[in-house]
């Protein structure tokens, strides 16, 4: 490296807390006098202007992700031990893997933000920005980021994934657990911590998940069911808002938006004693009974 890029290198250090609370005059620096250059204190090459990093991210054989998600610092023995011990086990995601994985998993994840599915967020989305900025605007100046950028996408995209509201703080939690796990420099006592947050979150993720896997196992096996049964009216149909009972997670207060999933309607014309049950959704119990039983 030259001399402007090896002296960056050297003092640069993207958590320290002077950079953290105002990146831009040294980034700006950065890209007139070492638009590339390597950090010592992260141990990572650092690009600053916007056309190479572009270029980088449409590069994937020549720059990969695989090590997007692995910590700057390497977990002590207290905390490796905290993961294995609480079940917590690393997946890829859409920040860790290159094409043609990426491309397929980027696809599924499409689904979810259709331009109807989020036309119909609109109104959220609306009320949600109206409440920040009348809460956290009200001196005339604010930190962007930190008062609207940090949380309002976070909680539109819960909003989607049908979290319900009183189990945000947990899912906020876990998420800072993982950052300052991956892409912090916590001391040894702190990354055992937060070792053991993520491999809590991680148990609680692999519960809701399963639940959530089953209750579709559940869906698909009353239609099985009903066509066994000689039902003469099951139908298969969109709608814009299903009330169907099954076409929700048990003990949510809110339903995930199936809007672009096909409605089961569940009302057989059949002879008598041959009815299709409802369970509520208040009786969480008996939607795990019922699902357990099909998934055995």
């Amino acid at each position: 490296m030259d001399g402007p890029a090896r002296s960056f290198g050297a003092d640069f250090d993207p958590l320290s807390e002077i950079y953290l609370a105002d990146p831009y005059p040294f980034l700006a620096e950065a890209r007139e006098a070492a638009p590339v250059f390597y950090c010592d204190a992260v141990d990572h090459w650092i690009v600053t202007r916007y056309h190479d990093i572009r270029n980088i991210f449409r590069t994937p054989a020549l720059f990969s992700a695989a090590n997007a998600n692995s910590p700057l610092r390497p977990p002590c023995p207290m905390a490796a031990k905290a993961l294995k011990e609480g079940g917590f086990r690393g997946v890829p995601t859409l920040a860790s893997i290159d094409p043609p994985a990426h491309t397929r998993l980027r696809k599924l994840a499409n689904i979810a933000f259709t331009p109807k599915r989020v036309a119909e967020m609109e109104g959220f989305v609306r009320d949600l920005a109206t409440r920040f900025c009348t809460e956290r605007l009200r001196e005339g100046r604010a930190d962007i980021v930190r008062d609207l950028a940090w949380e309002l996408p976070a909680l539109v995209l819960f909003r989607i994934l049908g979290v319900p509201d009183n189990e945000v703080p947990r899912v906020k939690t876990g998420s800072w657990n993982r950052i300052l796990f991956i892409y912090g420099r916590p001391a040894e006592a702190v990354q055992v911590q937060a070792a053991e947050g993520m491999a809590a979150f991680w148990r609680y993720a692999e519960v809701s998940s399963s639940l959530a896997s089953r209750t579709l196992m559940m869906i698909s096996s009353a239609i099985l069911s009903m066509l066994r049964m000689g039902t003469d009216r099951v139908s298969l149909r969109r709608r814009p808002r299903p009330s169907c009972s099954a076409c929700s997670l048990p003990g949510m207060k809110r339903r995930p938006d199936f809007s672009a999933m096909p409605f089961v309607d569940c009302s057989p014309t059949g002879p008598p004693g041959r009815q299709s049950a409802r369970i509520p959704l208040s009786s969480r119990t008996q939607w795990r009974k019922s699902c357990d039983s099909i998934a055995r």
